[in-house]
């Protein structure tokens, strides 16, 4: 996805998300325990505005200041407040100029455009969980959700795993998207980390499904069963002890 697509997303969805609060802020979020829908929106509308300011304070780091947050009521205007701000920012700039990311490889703002675009695109789903009846919510769209699943084993899988998690002892995954191209083969080396390659590769397990599941099962958002696994599916309990939480 380019930047215009990642931008096009965080408008989508972040108007989205401002409709699913306008629904109700007290509904608690089944995939995040101890929240309800106002604790997400606050979470929402100050995560865009603290990545709005990394990229205005580009090149140096930007404040952590957290925002005024308004009352239940006024949340829906704040998200949509927070993510015109947040694309506007981003619009503005180069998506090659430099700027500060927690990301070694990739420190520029095009960095923050696809973080967003996925951050907004999995929180979007909590909030539409929360109001979902037996149904559940929909999918994360297609094409998002397997950039998504690109930038998690890409990017945030590393600094996942530097946080701590269990000694690996080189188990392997092979992921592989079913509603469209997309195969990733992920390694847990025993001296640490983790290598990540776009490829087909026999792994301890497969884990198949489409890339909302994917990614939402990376995110810790849906159960085992909703993938896929051919192979040695005790691999699946073990991603989250070499994997720590977000």
């Amino acid at each position: 996805m380019d930047a215009g697509a990642h931008l096009a997303a965080i408008r989508r969805d972040a108007d989205a998300f401002a409709a699913a609060v306008r629904r109700g802020t007290g509904a608690p979020v089944p995939s995040c325990p101890g929240w309800t829908v106002a604790d997400l929106a606050r979470h929402m509308g100050t995560v865009h505005r603290w990545a709005a300011d990394q990229v205005a304070s580009r090149p140096d780091r930007g404040s952590s200041a957290v925002p005024d947050q308004p009352d239940d009521a006024g949340l829906a205007d704040w998200i949509t407040a927070g993510a015109d701000a947040l694309i506007a920012t981003l619009a503005a700039a180069d998506p090659a100029d430099n700027c500060w990311t927690f990301a070694e490889d990739n420190r520029t703002v095009s960095f923050w455009m696809r973080r967003q675009a996925n951050e907004t695109s999995v929180h979007l789903w909590d909030a539409e969980a929360a109001h979902a009846g037996a149904d559940g919510p929909p999918p994360v769209d297609a094409e998002l959700a397997a950039d998504g699943v690109d930038e998690y084993l890409g990017t945030m899988l590393r600094r996942l795993r530097s946080r701590g998690g269990a000694e690996a002892a080189g188990e392997t995954y092979h992921f592989h998207r079913t509603d469209g191209p997309g195969e990733w083969f992920v390694v847990f080396p025993s001296a640490g980390g983790a290598i990540v390659t776009a490829e087909h590769a026999k792994a301890d397990v497969a884990v198949r499904g489409s890339a909302s599941d994917l990614v939402l099962w990376l995110w810790r958002r849906v159960p085992d069963g909703r993938v896929d696994a051919v192979g040695d599916i005790s691999r699946l309990a073990r991603w989250p002890e070499l994997v720590v939480a977000a």
